[in-house]
């Protein structure tokens, strides 16, 4: 079987397996996201992210929930632009059934509570068992790449199918932002006919939008 037959069958199960009661799609959808984020924050907020500037994307970053112990949430991507030293978080859904109060209080705490110097030092705090092993690789990302040198906080940025559900206005009302899967598709599919894997992709967005 071609590639191109492959990745057919690849969007395909996705399309059935979407529908599937204990199915998380965002588990499996996060690869495709992830590899065209750069792509989408550029087409669709260029006036945050520039052609020319260095994004860093990390995902599943850990946020603190209190100060008193080491538990954690995560955010789904910290993007790092270390052209204008500024740190986004983005959210990721493929579904309008998942937007929480406990996640969006989280949120809120990113962008209005939590300090960079506060954010990094719980990222590189030293862990004890299994864990220990993939924060300290973190923390070796982090100094590797620089990324404290990002001295600002931008939004927290929403990718979602659509906003034509009761619960987005939460979103806006907590001065977040949102790109929809329409947005994606609309500035993405000029690149589409060099590249199939994305092609698919878009075919897929604009199915679940």
């Amino acid at each position: 079987m071609k590639t191109k037959e492959r990745i057919a069958q690849l969007f395909n199960n996705l399309d059935i397996w979407i529908g599937l009661p204990k199915y998380q799609a965002e588990r499996r959808l996060d690869v495709f996201f992830g590899l065209y984020m750069e792509d989408i924050l550029k087409e669709c907020r260029s006036e945050l992210f520039a052609e020319e500037d260095q994004l860093i994307l990390v995902p599943e970053f850990p946020l603190q929930k209190n100060k008193s112990n080491n538990e954690c949430t995560n955010i789904d991507y910290l993007v790092f632009n270390k052209t204008k030293k500024c740190v986004h978080a983005i959210e990721l859904k493929t579904d309008t059934h998942s937007v929480d109060d406990d996640q969006i209080d989280y949120y809120g705490k990113f962008k209005h509570e939590t300090s960079l110097e506060d954010l990094f030092s719980f990222a590189k705090k030293k862990r004890a068992g299994r864990s220990g092993r993939k924060y300290r690789y973190l923390s070796e990302y982090i100094t590797e790449n620089h990324l404290e040198e990002c001295q600002t906080k931008g939004n927290v940025i929403y990718i979602l199918p659509n906003c034509d559900f009761p619960d987005s206005i939460k979103i806006s009302d907590n001065g977040f932002d949102s790109i929809t899967f329409s947005d994606i598709v609309n500035r993405m599919e000029k690149y589409a006919t060099d590249d199939e894997l994305l092609s698919a992709f878009i075919h897929f967005l604009q199915k679940h939008q």
